[in-house]
């Protein structure tokens, strides 16, 4: 759709497009966040329109900030459709381009932290799936609006929501919309079959052995990978990448692959799936693999997911969950078929998993059922995580020491960061709070000195012991001794708060009652906390 989008825009045909897919700095790329507002701002920076509608459209905005956060259909409503009309007649229309190109919408992100209305327990597939809807009907009050003088084109894989709401949902009038299947025109099955005998013919160059028989794997083969395939490139680039995976010969691999078996007549994603299936059951230890694959998609939800600057990097995953020396070698190790893991030098790059449908299979818990019977749901790998972070907390670090000290900064600012995260969530931070727990970490490291805490980010880190007094007190009766682990951080904290100038206030309560008395951050400037008086 790139190309096409190209050629529009020379021959000025095209008022807005929006890439799903398309790779971004921003945190909100991916999702429905701001695709109102793109669209719209690209329609009006057009000469013929940028006069009437981009005037009508910055006061409003103006005016009312808060639209910006509304529903789609809302925004849809107010920053276009509203000045098109007040606009209406202001402006030649046979002049100004006509086509909106949206591409990717199958890929579109789920956006629980910005602006959704969603129960945030439904799960990422969920919510993704009402994203879609919420654009579609976004997409149809515009066409369906006589002030709207656009046609809309929409680039997507066939998802059951998307082909459900175009072929059975609200659309009135059946002419309002074309389906166009690229297979129509275009059979994807020629140029599957000519990728994988280039594929193949080089892989032969690259293994003197297999050049005899020199049609290896030979005519059959490839009309079998093409027929399993069903259309889906993702298929056959994966089938390639997996035989070019040097732990095992490729016509080994190759065997591996074939061995892959699907009753006739299934789905095309069923093939993938297998294919998925039989890569993550190569791995030496599948179920720790997948649990890992689960815990960085966990990562990502919670971090955003889209830029390293936001997002948890693949070394400091690694180095997270690692229980011993080398052990992300091990679980991911016999994964290059589907995602690409950076050198062991780079801490600043994140998993790059090659296709999107991969992903969509881990958040999929009908197409990854064979291996959620070994690792449970979602409350499974959230417990796994809050065990990771625990073991982070009694070790001072990284379970398995970082080989360069000088990484250790790295790490822990990157840790500071996903504790503000994972503390906002009420079921993991009540997981966390736990006394045997807390008892064995090191508090005093943690909160104490300022070569081992404020060194590596002075706001996160603070933010970081603050939200750890609350946790500790969380459990402690009212008009009663708090718990030995309130009481061993509350000291720290206390200790931490002299040295670093902050205030803090000793006061009489009932009793020999410990309490403390935490504000919100947003209005806080020092730590107020109460000891016990005089015996």
């Amino acid at each position: 759709m790139g190309s096409l989008a190209d050629k529009c825009q020379e021959e000025g045909r095209l008022a807005a497009s929006f890439f799903f897919s398309s790779p971004s700095k921003s945190s909100h790329a991916g999702t429905k966040h701001r695709f109102v507002l793109t669209l719209v701002y690209q329609i009006q920076q057009h000469a013929s329109l940028k006069g009437h509608l981009g005037q009508e459209v910055a006061s409003t905005i103006v005016e009312d900030p808060s639209i910006l956060g509304k529903h789609l259909k809302e925004q849809m409503e107010v920053l276009l459709l509203r000045p098109l009309r007040d606009c209406r007649g202001r402006y030649d229309v046979s002049v100004f381009p006509k086509i909106i190109i949206i591409d990717g919408l199958d890929e579109c992100e789920a956006n629980q932290d910005q602006g959704s209305s969603h129960d945030e327990h439904q799960g990422p597939q969920l919510t993704r799936q009402r994203d879609q809807e919420e654009i579609l009907s976004c997409l149809l009050q515009a066409a369906t609006d006589p002030a709207f003088p656009f046609k809309i084109i929409i680039a997507s894989r066939p998802e059951r929501t998307i082909r459900n709401f175009l072929l059975n949902g609200p659309i009135a009038d059946p002419s309002l919309i074309s389906h166009r299947f690229l297979g129509d025109k275009w059979d994807p099955s020629k140029d599957i079959d000519r990728f994988l005998l280039s594929q193949f013919r080089q892989i032969r160059r690259e293994y003197p052995h297999l050049r005899s028989p020199v049609h290896w794997p030979g005519e059959a083969i490839i009309a079998r990978l093409v027929k399993a395939a069903s259309g889906q490139f993702a298929y056959a680039q994966t089938v390639i990448r997996f035989v070019r995976t040097p732990s095992k010969p490729p016509q080994v691999q190759l065997e591996y692959v074939l061995g892959t078996r699907c009753d006739p007549g299934v789905a095309p994603l069923e093939y993938l799936d297998a294919l998925y299936i039989k890569i993550l059951n190569s791995t030496p230890n599948p179920a720790l693999t997948f649990q890992w694959l689960l815990a960085y998609r966990w990562f990502q939800r919670k971090t955003g997911g889209r830029t390293p600057r936001e997002s948890a990097t693949a070394w400091f995953f690694a180095r997270f969950c690692e229980t011993m020396g080398g052990e992300a070698d091990f679980v991911f190790g016999d994964l290059a078929a589907l995602v690409r893991i950076p050198d062991h030098s780079d801490v600043d790059s994140q998993y790059d998993f090659y296709h999107k449908d991969f992903l969509n299979f881990l958040d999929d818990p009908r197409r990854s059922r064979a291996f959620r019977s070994h690792t449970g749901g979602g409350d499974v790998t959230q417990k796994w995580i809050v065990n990771r972070f625990v073991r982070s907390l009694i070790c001072k670090g990284p379970e398995v020491p970082t080989a360069d000290p000088a990484h250790l900064p790295k790490f822990m600012s990157q840790f500071f960061k996903l504790w503000n995260r994972i503390v906002a969530d009420k079921e993991v931070s009540a997981l966390l709070c736990q006394e045997e727990v807390l008892c064995r970490c090191d508090a005093a490291w943690w909160v104490g000195h300022e070569s081992n805490l404020y060194l590596y980010n002075p706001t996160t880190s603070r933010g970081f012991w603050r939200e750890m007094c609350a946790l500790v007190h969380r459990k402690c009766r009212t008009y009663a001794p708090c718990a030995p682990a309130c009481k061993l951080w509350r000291d720290a904290i206390v200790h931490a708060g002299k040295l670093d100038g902050l205030q803090t206030t000793n006061t009489t309560t009932n009793n020999d009652r410990f309490f403390v008395k935490l504000k919100r951050w947003s209005n806080m400037s020092s730590l107020s906390l109460r000891s016990p008086g005089p015996p």
